[in-house]
C-alpha cells in the first residue's frame, strides 16, 4: 500500500515517513508545491493508495488542492490539521477530503484512520460495493451472492448500502431511522429491529459472508470476518 505524503515540514516529513514505514506502508512524499504539480504531470507517476496532506503547506491553506488531487489520482485523502473546530473540519470535508485529523494526534490513530480509508475505498467498485462474496449493486438496485440474486426489500437494499459503504462502522438506531427512513424523532417503532432481523435471514440462507452484528444499546455494523468493530 503506497501513501502520498504531502508535508512541508522537513522534520515533520521525516518523522511521519518513518513512522508510516514502519506500519507496513510505502511512503512517496512531497515537501514543495513545485514538486507536487511535477509529480501530477508524470502519466506514468505513482499512483497512491491514499493521500496524506498537511492542511498547512509552505504556510499557506491547502485545502485548494483537495479536489485537484482528488480528481488526479481517485484515491482517499485523509487531512492533517492544526484546528479542532468543527467548523474548520466542516469545510475541509465539504472541500472533498475524506477525513481530517487533528494535531496532536497519536500515530496509532493516523495509521488506523488511513487503514480504514483504504478498506473503504478498495470495497467500492464503480456503482456497486462488494463484501465478501456478495455484491450490492446500486444502478439496478439488487443484491447478488456468489452471483445469484436475492430477493430483498428497497429499505432492505437501502439498509444493507448503508452498512457496506463502511464495513465495520457502528450505526445507532437513531441514526438508521434518520439517514435510511427520514424519521428524525425518537420513536417507539421496531421498524429498524424488524428489518434487520429479515436481512440477516436472507443474508444467512443465501450463504452470503456478511454478518450484521450488533451490540446492546449501541448499534449495529456489518464485516465479512470475524473482527473488533470501529464504534464511531
Amino acid at each position: 500500500m503506497t501513501i502520498l505524503l504531502i508535508e512541508s515540514d522537513p522534520r515533520t516529513k521525516s518523522y511521519l515517513v518513518n513512522a508510516l514505514a514502519g506500519a507496513g506502508f510505502k511512503v512517496e512524499s512531497v515537501l514543495t508545491e513545485e514538486e507536487l504539480e511535477m509529480r501530477m504531470s508524470f502519466e506514468d507517476g505513482i499512483c497512491p493508495n491514499c493521500i496524506v496532506l498537511d492542511q498547512v503547506f509552505k504556510g499557506k491553506d491547502s485545502v485548494c488542492w483537495i479536489s485537484k488531487l482528488k480528481n488526479y489520482w481517485q484515491c482517499p485523502l485523509l487531512v492533517v490539521s492544526p484546528y479542532d473546530s468543527s467548523h474548520e473540519k466542516s469545510e475541509i470535508l465539504d472541500s472533498g477530503a475524506d477525513d481530517c485529523i487533528s494535531r496532536p494526534f497519536s500515530l496509532e490513530e493516523l495509521i488506523s484512520r488511513i487503514r480504514a480509508l483504504i478498506r473503504r475505498s478498495a470495497n467500492r467498485k464503480g456503482n456497486h460495493w462488494i463484501l465478501g462474496n456478495t455484491k450490492i449493486d446500486e444502478d439496478r438496485q439488487s443484491v447478488l451472492v456468489n452471483n445469484t440474486r436475492i430477493d430483498i426489500s428497497h429499505k432492505e437494499f437501502q439498509l444493507l448500502r448503508k452498512f457496506v459503504e463502511k464495513p465495520g462502522k457502528v450505526f445507532s438506531r437513531y441514526v438508521l431511522l434518520d439517514q435510511v427512513w427520514d424519521i428524525h424523532r425518537d420513536t417507539e417503532s421496531n421498524v429498524v429491529e424488524a428489518t434487520i432481523k429479515n436481512l440477516r435471514k436472507k443474508l444467512h440462507l443465501s450463504q452470503s459472508t456478511i454478518l450484521i452484528e450488533s451490540r446492546r444499546n449501541i448499534g449495529y455494523w456489518v464485516e465479512s470476518q470475524k473482527e473488533s468493530p470501529s464504534v464511531t
